[in-house]
């Protein structure tokens, strides 16, 4: 017998699916009681005979309810109710965030410091509220934090992120941690590695609130930098440093401190560089303004990488003598670079799977520090990159302190790596499975949904909301250890 879609849930009527990860679904639904939309989330059919995975499911539900009762968080999702399906799953049932989540309004784009000083200061009302009851988010993620209607919020900056009218709301408190009950080392390591901080990843480690403000800083520097990792202002990075330390000490001991950090390097004034003119001239520079932002573009259009900022020259007496000196100083310290060459040694293209090292062409004895994609920074002279599924990779190298120059590489995939098999175009609405043709040599895989999220399962099912396209990915694991991914684009008919 096929899969049949939902249609109700206890007394709810189901109206499609929300999103999907290896231990829930959560459902669109309606409480006709009350004519009202809720959200669903359901223990998943193979999880549901564990007691563990049954008693954790159970868990969340009743901490959302206990955080609200102790005061209205407007930041924090609510529960409604609690209860089981007919086959014995267990479920809870939340407010509806009509507006999606902040993964589907941010994409991969660059956002200004305008646009984010609203999520800085949501997430700190919400996240410090849960951290005052003695509990540890671990999951806080773009696609854990939803956007709902709240006609009560007031703002001053009309941009794209949140608007008037729009209230953020964290939610998914499925890998939560109550430290008033137990403060001793957690069992389970959990999280999703783009946000898990060092010590989540560590099982035998002790996890406390600072791990919340590791995820919120890495969050934060990923909306300000965007895909193509542009370049931020040095009080701006030393904020972000600080929150992603990678002892717990080293980082911002609360939300609080933490907010007013990221506000006060979004107000220092740019540093003047200095432009050196063409060769044959030498005059006195004015240090230019940095541009602002480049206009939202789309996931599959990235930001373009941030270009030299060009500048007007007060005077142009040409002195030769002097001109040749700079001429000469500026070789001895560049090199090939001034006549157009680049500092990073490595090809243009890699292979998914493949481990490709990038060189730095600087002097022996030369402070040497990359960027990667994640934006984390390596003090090394090479940089290893090896990328898990097809697309584009951005870093930037930075010697002696200088402004980084940035490299984007394109990842191709891979003749070993696995194929989705599945339509290439869903009706709006109409749920779908796609499923994975892998390797026989391959030991397992996982599927990485619209929302980021990695599901361990051995198909996918996929149910658009809205009318665009959709992005799923798919990852095989081979014998040798290495993952291979692949990508499949699923656009939406009406």
């Amino acid at each position: 017998m096929g899969w049949m879609p939902i249609t109700r849930i206890g007394r709810y009527d189901v109206h499609g699916v929300l999103g999907a990860g290896g231990f829930a679904t959560v459902y669109r639904a309606t409480d006709p009681r009350l004519d009202a939309q809720v959200a669903i989330k359901v223990l998943a059919e193979n999880w549901s005979i564990d007691p563990d995975i049954r008693r954790r499911f159970r868990t969340e539900a009743v901490l959302l309810r206990r955080l609200q009762s102790q005061g209205s968080i407007p930041g924090l999702i609510e529960v409604h109710d609690i209860d089981e399906t007919d086959d014995g799953r267990p479920f809870f049932v939340m407010g509806f965030a009509d507006l999606g989540t902040l993964h589907q309004r941010a994409g991969r784009q660059r956002w200004s410091i305008d646009d984010v000083r609203p999520v800085i200061d949501a997430l700190k009302v919400a996240v410090t509220a849960i951290h005052d009851t003695g509990v540890v988010h671990r999951d806080l993620k773009p696609s854990n934090l939803m956007i709902r209607t709240d006609r009560g919020v007031v703002r001053d900056h009309q941009g794209g992120l949140l608007k008037t009218g729009e209230r953020l709301v964290v939610g998914d408190l499925g890998l939560a941690k109550d430290l008033t009950v137990d403060a001793t080392a957690l069992s389970v390591a959990g999280g999703t590695a783009r946000y898990s901080a060092p010590e989540q990843l560590d099982p035998a480690r002790t996890v406390d609130h600072r791990a919340d403000i590791y995820a919120a800083t890495v969050l934060v520097g990923d909306l300000l930098r965007g895909e193509a990792l542009d370049e931020l202002e040095p009080p701006i990075i030393a904020a972000l440093d600080k929150g992603y330390a990678e002892q717990p000490d080293d980082r911002y001991d609360s939300m609080g401190e933490w907010r007013d950090a990221l506000l006060a390097s979004f107000d220092v004034p740019p540093t003047p560089t200095t432009v050196i003119e063409p060769v044959g001239t030498v005059g006195v520079i004015e240090a230019p303004q940095r541009p602002a932002p480049p206009a939202p573009a789309t996931a599959a259009s990235p930001p373009p990488l941030p270009s030299p900022a060009s500048s007007s020259v007060r005077s142009k007496t040409p002195i030769l003598a002097v001109a040749a000196v700079v001429v000469l100083a500026i070789l001895g310290l560049l090199g090939s670079r001034l006549l157009g060459g680049t500092s990073i040694i490595g090809p243009d293209s890699i292979v998914v799977g493949e481990s490709v090292r990038y060189r730095a062409d600087a002097p022996s004895g030369s402070e040497v520090v990359w960027t990667d994609w994640t934006g984390a920074t390596i003090a090394q002279q090479d940089l290893q990159v090896q990328a898990r599924l097809p697309g584009t990779l951005s870093f930037s190298l930075s010697i002696d302190g200088g402004s980084a120059e940035s490299k984007t590489i394109t990842v191709v995939e891979s003749a070993s790596g696995p194929t989705i098999v599945g339509s290439a175009e869903i009706p709006l609405g109409e749920t779908t499975q796609f499923f994975a043709d892998i390797s026989e040599t391959d030991v397992s895989h996982f599927w990485i949904n619209g929302s980021g999220d990695r599901i361990d399962t051995t198909s996918l099912f996929v149910t658009p909301s809205g009318p665009e396209s959709i992005s799923i990915s798919l990852v095989s694991i081979g014998a040798d250890g290495i993952e291979r991914g692949t990508r499949r684009t699923i656009d939406v008919g009406s």
